[in-house]
């Protein structure tokens, strides 16, 4: 598999990107907004309730919908970028992706990870199990 980036906000996360990104030289402005755009995901998202409000997701998917294309000009052909907005609901995120010229739902669902394995290896090294 060749290089990629994922946008994608994970609890107190000091950056929404995984993968390659860190080697890219990312422009400073951009990360800078990337990691504005995590706090806010920080202030905003319970792991049990969620959003705070609907303004408060409306105002992170929109962030996202205008960083995205700024994340994908900035990575360029140096590696493929992939958008996990798992926080939004399953339609907010298929009408995301279907508005997506680079993706639809069926390529995520086929790109998206399965984190069984991943899970049962920390799980058992924690655990002993």
């Amino acid at each position: 598999m060749g290089r990629w980036v994922k946008m994608m906000p994970d609890y107190t996360a000091p950056m929404p990107l995984w993968g390659d990104w860190w080697d890219l030289d990312l422009p400073a402005p951009l990360l800078r907004e990337l990691a504005l755009w995590q706090e806010d995901f920080d202030r905003s998202f319970h792991w049990e309730h969620g959003w705070a409000s609907p303004r408060a997701r409306e105002a992170w998917a929109k962030e996202a919908a205008q960083l995205e294309p700024l994340l994908r000009r900035a990575v360029g052909t140096r590696a493929e970028v992939v958008v996990d907005l798992w926080t939004l609901t399953a339609d907010d995120f298929t009408r995301r992706l279907v508005s997506s010229p680079h993706s639809s739902p069926a390529d995520y669902r086929a790109r998206r990870p399965d984190h069984t394995a991943w899970l049962s290896g920390l799980v058992s090294s924690v655990w002993g199990g």
